[in-house]
């Protein structure tokens, strides 16, 4: 994963979280590489929307999470990823959006 990103809305301090993000997005990068599901889903909520690379949506960590299982294990078992943030905009001090390039 590259660690060349654009910060937008950056305040003082906010490095760490920064950094954290980054992690995150390691740890998901490592997870799919591992064709790990859980591990791949851990960090996101009940309440948690995905969208594939199909468009389709996906609602709630179950719905994600199985369909997670389905892939990895079936058509994508032989896939690799590598996740570049492209770009983090911290919308309030604690949120931020992160567009990642795959």
């Amino acid at each position: 994963m590259s660690n060349k990103s654009k910060v937008h809305g950056l305040k003082e301090n906010q490095q760490e979280e920064i950094d954290a993000i980054q992690q995150t997005i390691t740890e998901i990068e490592v997870a799919f590489n591992q064709h790990d599901a859980d591990e791949l889903d851990r960090h996101f909520t009940s309440d948690a929307t995905w969208v594939n690379v199909l468009g389709e949506r996906l609602s709630g960590w179950k719905q994600i999470n199985e369909v997670h299982k389905t892939i990895l294990a079936g058509p994508l078992r032989n896939s690799y990823a590598s996740y570049t943030v492209e770009s983090i905009n911290f919308v309030r001090s604690d949120v931020a959006i992160t567009h990642i390039r795959q």
